[in-house]
């Protein structure tokens, strides 16, 4: 007959082992599910002072370039345009209705040497044609302006 006293040790012995065998596991979920996203800061950021009905003007002139550029127009959020180039390994980011400063034109680069020829375009594009007809600031000569980063 075996005592209820050797049986509460064999159990406890058993949960001891499974705790040692699961234990690994078990860090290896929280680690990963407690990951944080990757922060990217924009590499290239601009305020157009346009308002209302200049927005759509804009976004006809960024599908342009995005159609040049052969980008992908995310359309999903009626606040901001998202063009990505096709690994999305970088994107062009057109936000509107932020107050004073109208839209935010936003390049974000996700690989290292991605995106370089988008870059030199975009800045060429604002240069040429955006600044033409409305007033275009550089993000960090806004005293007091963070530059935006999105996650990833």
């Amino acid at each position: 007959m075996v005592s209820p006293n050797h049986e509460m040790w064999q159990s406890i012995r058993r949960f001891l082992v499974l705790l040692i065998v699961a234990a690994p596991f078990l860090f290896l979920f929280v680690t990963l599910s407690r990951a944080s996203p990757q922060r990217t800061v924009a590499e290239f950021c601009v305020t157009i002072d346009a308002h209302g009905e200049s927005n759509q003007d804009l976004v006809s002139r960024f599908d342009g370039l995005a159609a040049a550029q052969s980008l992908e127009a995310d359309t999903s959020n009626p606040a901001a345009r998202r063009y990505q180039t096709a690994p999305k390994d970088a994107e062009v980011v057109i936000s509107f209705g932020l107050g004073r400063f109208g839209a935010v034109v936003t390049f974000y680069r996700f690989e290292q040497d991605a995106g370089e020829a988008l870059l030199e375009a975009l800045r060429s594009f604002v240069r040429k044609e955006i600044a033409a007809s409305y007033r275009v600031t550089a993000c960090e000569d806004i005293e007091g302006f963070s530059m935006p980063y999105t996650l990833r």
